[in-house]
Order: structure tokens, then C-alpha cells, then sequence
């Protein structure tokens, strides 16, 4: 008797090929196209035997170009199959069955399908496909959709990150290997790039901040997981994602969490420094006291601490100290401070001279021989 799973095969009786009235498949295509077919009508009776063979099928039809309708065909019937597996347990294939999904493998491969599927949209329907990221995120972590949503409305950017460290250490999946914990951390960073990508031809701010909220729920988790060099990259990728969609106040709040977490990390304080400068540039000077105000409550340096006053000037428009005064202070603290990161000083003193320009005839060569 032939096992279900022998569906590459042509059926055969008594080891010789049964006559039949159509012509056997004569290449490897033709045989996967047979047997893509065949899965499909098992998948009603048997959804753990259909699934491990379409999942194969679509594996081997990804070398085939012109066969993107039949990939999208198996893909499909597959995650049909995996999901009502993951619903209904009994599903999933007796011991000594064909085919036997654990829980663990059926999540693992019910997500992998689901972002080929999102993968598979996204050419065509970009909003679509960064919704079917989300879904397939969520089916994963064991968490509702609306999760994400919830995260993204949230108006503050350390409430909005205090609230995704709830949700990570509420997630009820336990990530008890190591490749588990890379393949969330893959799936949150992959979804989270998607929500962005999908608004950058028309930007649109709930879409951007849903990005932002699943980076900040991958940073919760990377955190949770006693992985700061990730987490600390998390809040880098989403900064520079943002500043590319031309958001620079959503990527300089982002800097908040730099400093509340990840000061350790050697090119933390040129982060911040960034930060701060960029929203000193784009006259954006109630950020920019924000982020100094939480950098110099722990940390405050000679650079953040005149930053500070500039910022303080510039919002009373005391236009005769900026003309008058500004540089030769700056001057005086860059003598005193040349031990302190080179960095970050090069970065003040450019900003401080394209901004203070038209305050003054006189534009300071550079300081800093570093």
C-alpha cells in the first residue's frame, strides 16, 4: 500500500508502473505540479499529510519563476492546513500516522508560511501584505492583532515602551530554545520594517508609529530575552527607518530610549548628540530640551549642559548672546573638554556653526584637532 506522503511518485502495482490513460510526468516539474495537485484535494481529509507535502512544494517551486501561481496555490492551501491544526490539536496526526505536527514545529513552520505568504502579497498590495505580517507575528506570539494597534496609539514614547515590556512578558509562548527566540526576534524585525515600507511612497503617521510600536516590542523582547547588544541595535534600526521617512521627531524620541537603557554601548552619547543637534536644526527646540533634560539628569557633560542653554536661548530669542557670547563660551568649554569624545564635540561645533551663523559675521574655523 502506498503512504500518503509517496505523493512524488506515480502510482505502481506489483513493481511495475500502472497503465493509465495520460502521459507519465517527464520532468521534475511536472511531477511537483501532479503531486501539488493531488496534496490539494487531501487537505479536507488529511490537513497534517497535505501540509507537510505542500510545504515541500512550495519550498520547490521557488526555483521555478514561472510557477508563481502555483506557488501562491500551495502556499495558501498550506496555511490553510497549518492553521486549522494549530485550532485543532487532534488535526495534527496520531503517533505512528504519516505525518505527526508537534506544537512546537506547527508554530514554527505555521509562521515561516505566513511570512512567505505576506512576501508573496507585498509586490501588489503593500497595505495588505503589512497587515498579514502583522496577523502572522501575532498567531506566533500568542498575542491579539489589536495588541499592536493599542501600542501604536499610545502618544509618549517611554509610555509606549513601558507598555511594550508589559506585552513581552506577557507573551504566553515560551521560547525555551535559542533558535526560537532568533526567529521572533527575526519575525518582529522583518513585520516592523514591512509597517514602514508600506507607507514610505505615502507617508502616513499611524502607519509609521505602528512600526515604531512592533521595534519597541521587539526591543521589550530582545531586553527580556538578556539580549541588550540586540535590543540596543533595535533602537537604531528603527531611527534610522524613520529619519529615512523623513520623521525626525519620531527618530529623536526614539534616542529616549538610548539614554534610559543603553548608555553603556560605546556610540551611545554620538546617538544622542545626533539627536539633540538634529532637532536644534530643525527649530524643533521642545525636543531637543526634552532629550537634554533626561541625558543631564544622569549624565550631564560640559556639551549636553551648554546645549541645554542654547536650546533655552534660542526658545527666549536672545539673539545678543547667540551674537555675542555663544562661541567664545563654546571655545572655552572645548579647551577644557579636548579629553571627552572627540565625536561628539565635532558634531556640536559644526552644528553650533551653521545654526549661530546668521547671528553673527564671524564663523569660527574648526576647534578640534582630533
Amino acid at each position: 500500500r502506498t503512504s500518503k506522503l509517496d505523493l512524488w511518485s506515480s502510482p505502481t502495482k506489483n513493481g511495475r508502473q500502472t497503465p493509465t490513460n495520460r502521459k507519465a510526468p517527464d520532468t521534475e516539474l511536472d511531477i511537483v505540479l501532479t503531486s501539488l495537485a493531488k496534496a490539494r484535494k487531501l487537505a479536507p481529509r488529511d490537513p497534517a499529510v497535505a501540509a507537510t507535502v505542500l510545504w515541500k512544494i512550495a519550498k520547490d517551486l521557488t526555483v521555478h519563476s514561472q510557477q508563481l501561481t502555483n506557488m501562491r496555490a500551495a502556499i495558501e492551501t498550506t496555511q490553510e492546513c497549518l492553521h486549522r491544526m494549530v485550532d485543532r490539536p487532534e488535526l495534527r496526526g496520531a503517533k505512528g500516522s504519516a505525518a505527526v505536527w508537534s506544537a512546537r514545529s506547527l508554530l514554527k513552520t505555521t509562521l515561516e508560511c505566513d511570512l512567505v505568504a505576506a512576501r508573496l502579497l507585498w509586490p501588489s498590495d503593500k497595505q495588505a501584505a503589512a497587515a498579514q505580517y502583522v496577523r502572522a507575528l501575532c498567531r506566533y506570539m500568542g498575542i491579539e492583532p489589536r495588541v499592536i494597534s493599542e501600542l501604536a496609539a499610545t502618544h509618549e514614547i517611554r509610555e509606549m515602551s513601558a507598555r511594550a515590556a508589559e506585552i513581552a512578558k506577557e507573551i504566553p509562548r515560551k521560547f525555551a530554545k535559542s533558535e526560537d527566540v532568533l526567529q521572533a526576534l527575526d519575525a518582529l524585525e522583518e513585520t516592523a520594517s514591512a509597517q514602514l515600507a508600506s507607507v514610505a511612497s505615502e507617508p502616513s503617521i499611524l502607519g509609521a508609529k505602528r512600526g515604531l510600536a512592533v521595534y519597541l516590542l521587539q526591543h521589550a523582547f530582545a531586553t527580556d530575552k538578556q539580549s541588550p547588544d540586540t535590543a540596543y541595535q533595535t533602537v537604531l534600526t528603527a531611527t534610522t527607518s524613520l529619519r529615512a521617512l523623513n520623521l525626525q521627531y519620531l527618530a529623536n524620541d526614539c534616542v529616549t530610549l538610548i539614554i534610559d537603557h543603553h548608555m553603556s554601548q560605546p556610540d551611545a552619547r554620538i546617538q544622542v548628540a545626533r539627536a539633540v543637534t538634529s532637532s536644534l536644526t530643525e527649530s524643533d527646540f521642545i525636543r531637543a530640551r526634552e532629550l537634554l533634560q533626561t541625558y543631564n539628569y544622569q549624565f550631564e557633560e560640559p556639551w549636553s549642559r551648554f546645549m541645554a542653554n542654547v536650546v533655552d536661548k534660542a526658545i527666549n530669542a536672545d539673539i545678543r548672546w547667540m551674537s555675542e557670547r555663544a562661541m567664545n563660551e563654546w571655545q572655552s568649554i572645548v579647551r577644557d573638554s579636548l579629553q571627552n569624545n572627540c565625536q561628539v564635540y565635532e558634531l556640536v561645533q559644526a552644528t553650533l556653526t551653521a545654526y549661530l551663523e546668521p547671528y553673527t559675521w564671524y564663523v569660527p574655523k574648526k576647534l578640534l584637532d582630533c
